[in-house]
């Protein structure tokens, strides 16, 4: 039950119609929302959003109504903040890291080695908006109110060779995107610049020795093809994005339907959570299995090991806290909050499970 509520809520408050909003607060009326999605209508993510859209449509007896534009068909994923602000879209996925000098907080989610579990991960960045005021200001000044946060998933690497001590990374060519770049650098790699959609090519030729990527994207992407070791580091995870929503649309709308928009985006985050872990577990099954014909060989660090990948991080965070300072927030106080509400989330976890096993 959890799950079948947490994706009608998102998109509701998402894809408010602008008709609605032109003729003013109309809490009778029905709002047909236009969604700037930036991924195509594949994997759990894409699953979930469907989901989102279909349980608003029945919470609200057919007042919210949400039309998906798949792979940036009404806007590229850049432009999904300010066209959700301006109206141009009413609701869309809004990705923080493409805009880190109006959301830079948000971009702090992603720190390496922070959060480590999907679920905990999506409920710890969300709440972070409730209880850390400039946390939300970032969106709520470019007229977008958030109703979910959104999840890459744990972040691991994929490599040519087994990656396991530290000492193995020394050297070694690795693929790597914001924190985890100086991370991998600290640790003695080479930081490579080369794209996501270039790592296939790039560790076929051995330009990379290893890249970044959550298990499904691994499979997905067919890096097992040229790559047959995973190294099940848990280095973070980019939380930076989520569903946000035209803030005048919310405003304008009842409070009836804010509560349908705000419940079923908490419920959201329960379903991807529940599609995306399995679709890893999937994912990494039959890798291991070979059943494309590409074995793979999962190594998952100790806790030993674990602690000396994650040693950077500390250095890391202090960059991140004085950068905050700067800014005029407190950093350390930010960070605090983060790691609060991530014990809170864990404990919840490990006391009831997580919401679709209660």
């Amino acid at each position: 039950m959890a799950m079948r509520r947490s994706l009608l809520g998102a998109l509701t408050a998402a894809l408010v119609l602008g008709t609605a909003a032109a003729s003013g607060p109309a809490r009778s009326e029905s709002y047909d929302l236009r969604f700037a999605e930036i991924g195509s209508p594949r994997g759990p993510r894409a699953e979930a959003l469907q989901w989102w859209a279909d349980e608003l449509a029945a919470r609200s007896n057919g007042q919210i109504k949400v039309e998906i534009f798949w792979g940036g068909a009404l806007v590229s994923a850049k432009e999904v903040l300010q066209a959700v602000g301006t109206g141009l879209a009413d609701a869309g996925t809004v990705v923080g890291s493409y805009t880190p000098a109006q959301t830079p907080i948000w971009a702090l989610t992603g720190t390496p080695f922070v959060f480590d579990d999907t679920w905990v991960g999506l409920r710890a960045a969300y709440e972070a908006r409730q209880t850390i005021p400039a946390f939300d200001a970032e969106t709520l000044d470019a007229n977008v109110k958030i109703l979910a946060n959104n999840s890459t998933g744990p972040i691991q690497l994929v490599s040519k060779m087994p990656l396991v001590e530290v000492e193995d990374l020394r050297g070694k060519k690795i693929r790597a995107t914001g924190g985890w770049s100086e991370l991998f650098e600290q640790l003695g790699a080479v930081s490579v610049n080369v794209s996501g959609a270039e790592a296939y090519q790039a560790l076929d030729r051995g330009t990379i020795d290893a890249s970044i990527y959550s298990v499904p994207l691994i499979h997905s992407y067919k890096l097992h093809e040229v790559a047959g070791h995973v190294t099940i580091a848990d280095l973070g995870q980019s939380l930076a994005y989520g569903i946000g929503i035209n803030l005048d649309l919310w405003n304008e709308m009842s409070p009836e339907l804010q509560e349908i928009l705000s419940q079923t985006s908490l419920d959201y985050m329960d379903h991807f959570a529940m599609l995306y872990m399995e679709d890893e577990r999937q994912a990494r099954e039959a890798m291991q299995s070979g059943a494309d014909g590409h074995k793979v060989v999962f190594h998952d660090l100790t806790d030993d090991q674990k602690a000396a990948w994650s040693a950077p991080a500390k250095l890391l965070i202090e960059e991140f806290v004085a950068e905050m300072d700067e800014r005029g927030h407190d950093g350390d106080a930010i960070f605090q909050e983060f790691y609060r509400l991530r014990d809170k989330y864990e404990q919840e976890r490990d006391s009831k499970g997580y919401p679709w096993e209660r």
